[in-house]
């Protein structure tokens, strides 16, 4: 699990299998991520007046969405 990065795409690997591909970024207090699987689901997550990367809460909601049945 984890983030691998390329020509300005990232790959997210899934805890339950799987990848996503999208590109995250953080400035002056914010973190984005922008993220879609091949099937065509999506997440976008903003987090305003955070402290670090946001990593954790990326993964858990990763998580809740794509392997939560």
């Amino acid at each position: 699990m984890g983030f691998h990065y390329g020509l300005g795409l990232e790959r997210f690997d899934l805890p339950c299998g799987g990848q996503i591909w999208g590109h995250g970024g953080q400035l002056l207090g914010y973190v984005t991520y922008a993220y879609r699987r091949d099937d065509g689901r999506s997440l976008t997550m903003l987090l305003a007046s955070g402290n670090g990367d946001g990593f954790i809460s990326f993964a858990a909601a990763t998580g809740a969405a794509y392997c939560l049945t």
